[in-house]
């Protein structure tokens, strides 16, 4: 998942999401540090471990939203920066146009904040 193959714009935006192995409905939510967001996929950190492919359930408050944006992705990347870092790329994997569009309206506003 290089820059080079994202269809996306992707911004850097630090705020917290949560993350679970999907199908597992009785696992608990995961707190997970965004290093960055774009409409077809997120980099986090994580002290909890998911394995590469892992299918995953994503939930994250947007800004402008009441209710919790729950998203379906696929771990693509697992880069260990040390013992207690792990950063995570995941590829959205379903998601509804309505709710990629939400995403990608955030990103594309604060892409223009930041200019």
């Amino acid at each position: 998942m290089g820059d080079e193959q994202r269809g996306f714009v992707r911004i850097p935006l630090p705020f917290q999401a949560f993350c679970r192995h999907y199908g597992a409905l009785a696992d608990t939510w995961h707190p997970v540090a965004l290093l960055d967001l774009s409409a077809g996929g997120m980099s986090f950190t994580s002290e909890d471990l998911f394995e590469p492919d892992c299918p995953l359930e994503i939930k994250m408050q947007l800004p402008a939203d009441t209710t919790p944006l729950i998203l379906r992705g696929i771990l693509r990347r697992v880069k260990s920066r040390s013992t207690n870092f792990v950063e995570y790329g995941a590829e959205f994997s379903e998601g509804t146009p309505e709710q990629r569009a939400k995403i990608d309206e955030l990103v594309r506003f604060l892409r223009k904040r930041s200019s």
